[in-house]
């Protein structure tokens, strides 16, 4: 067997174009032409170019841990456990093994490297518009994908990851003195548990809304949020923590690498669209873009308020939000009227990628902001899931910037939904809804004033 090569049934159960072989040996595969291409190796397996190599097996052990969707990394990325999901608070039904085995394409994986590769010839042309219709198709059908390949540093995702558990770690007393006085002011800051509802911004049709049929408690979980350090933006100066010390560094530097995989994302949405690439460009130079850390507390040693959970219904925003989770408990909801819950894949190096709903108001409905929660650990799993945490990073458009529909979002089967909308107004009606402040409906209301259901 060539040094380093894993063997190609553990990752995906296929066996090489070639001979037959022992599946102890590779002495007999001969390589095709397209999978030496594919792969970085020669015709007998050798690797030829460790860095494509290396990039198409972890493709493949990502896929393969998508496909068998009882089994993903535990939190501390140590050990694998089986994953099912009980029935929730609420109504909702959340499809488990018992109901049959879960869809894995429902939220694909999708690899995103050739979006790197900003070379003019054909070759990488082609393979940006290969990965831009993969993303179109999952922004119209579910809304969500994971991506792979992303482009951020591994050591910049370690080092934010470490200062957000130590800051989390720290005293009640001293996260608090970070809490905003006053949202409509500074919507950043620390929030303590239980201290934002996020349902509370969401009105949903059928079986999702019984969510609403009581006043929720508080989502199980405290943040820490930043915005943008550039004073154009129109957005006051971040307050960030002096303990960690290395708290402000991790996060202006991921913040960044953020926005940067953000850029590249809306290239291809752009591609997608008919547009020239650079399209979206003009409308984010001064972008008031936020990043939010959410800590999940262990629930093995707290009382869960009944009707609470993790993190309750809602949809995003603004244009799309880059989630790097930290285990598994993450759901879907595309179904308006007989809802089910879809696990999204936990994939440990990836970035869970879902679309806002300026996004959507913007393609004119044609692209999907979902419904999505993080649910609270199954109780035979309150003792294995544990703490969870995540980094979320809400891209959104320039404070002043006009959101029209996109001209090829419009159609005789679709016509036109929504009248142009601020970006900044649009943002803050969805931020104080969300805390009770302002009416669930206010900023997706259609042509007219009528409000958009099934949102």
């Amino acid at each position: 067997m060539p040094k380093g090569l894993p063997p190609w049934w553990i990752i995906n159960k296929v066996q090489p174009e070639g001979p037959e072989v022992d599946k102890g040996s590779w002495k007999a595969v001969s390589f095709s032409e397209a999978q030496q291409k594919e792969f970085g190796v020669d015709a007998e397996g050798t690797v030829t170019d460790q860095a494509k190599y290396d990039a198409k097996i972890d493709a493949l052990k990502a896929a393969r841990l998508a496909t068998a969707p009882k089994l993903a990394a535990a939190p501390d990325g140590t050990t694998e456990m089986k994953v099912t999901t009980k029935k929730a608070p609420g109504r909702q039904r959340s499809r488990s093994p018992a109901r049959g085995r879960q869809d894995a394409s429902l939220v694909p994986i999708i690899d995103i490297g050739a979006l790197s590769n900003t070379s003019a010839d054909a070759e990488a042309k082609a393979a940006r518009e290969k990965v831009a219709q993969e993303i179109c198709t999952a922004c119209g059908e579910i809304g969500f994908f994971v991506v792979i390949n992303h482009g951020i540093p591994k050591d910049v995702v370690e080092a934010v990851w470490a200062q957000t558990r130590q800051f989390f770690d720290l005293p009640l007393e001293e996260k608090q003195t970070l809490t905003t006085d006053d949202d409509s002011k500074y919507p950043y800051g620390y929030s303590a548990l239980g201290g934002e509802t996020l349902s509370r911004g969401k009105r949903v049709d059928g079986g999702a809304d019984e969510v609403e049929e009581t006043k929720p408690a508080g989502d199980m979980k405290e943040m820490m949020q930043i915005g943008p350090c550039n004073a154009e933006s129109g957005m006051p100066p971040r307050r960030m923590p002096t303990n960690p010390e290395g708290f402000a560094p991790a996060w202006e530097r991921y913040y960044e690498e953020a926005n940067s995989l953000a850029g590249r994302l809306l290239g291809a949405f752009a591609i997608s669209l008919g547009l020239p690439a650079n399209w979206f460009d003009n409308k984010k130079s001064k972008h008031i873009s936020a990043l939010r850390a959410n800590n999940y507390p262990d629930q093995k040693d707290i009382v869960v308020p009944p009707g609470s959970i993790r993190c309750s219904a809602h949809t995003d925003y603004g244009t799309v939000t880059i989630l790097k989770s930290g285990g598994p408990g993450l759901q879907v909801c595309k179904d308006k009227q007989d809802s089910v819950w879809h696990d999204v894949p936990y994939v440990p190096d990836g970035f869970v990628i879902n679309l806002g709903d300026l996004m959507r108001r913007w393609t004119n409905d044609r692209w999907s902001s979902t419904l999505h929660r993080v649910i609270n650990p199954p109780p035979d799993h309150v003792q294995t899931w544990g703490r969870r945490m995540g980094l979320a990073f809400f891209h959104n458009l320039d404070k002043d910037a006009i959101v029209e529909t996109i001209p090829s979002c419009i159609t005789e089967s679709n016509p036109l939904k929504y009248d142009p909308i601020v970006a900044g107004e649009f943002l803050m009606l969805k931020h104080l809804a969300s805390n009770g402040k302002a009416d669930p409906d206010a900023h997706m209301k259609t042509r007219g004033g009528a409000s958009a259901r099934g949102l």
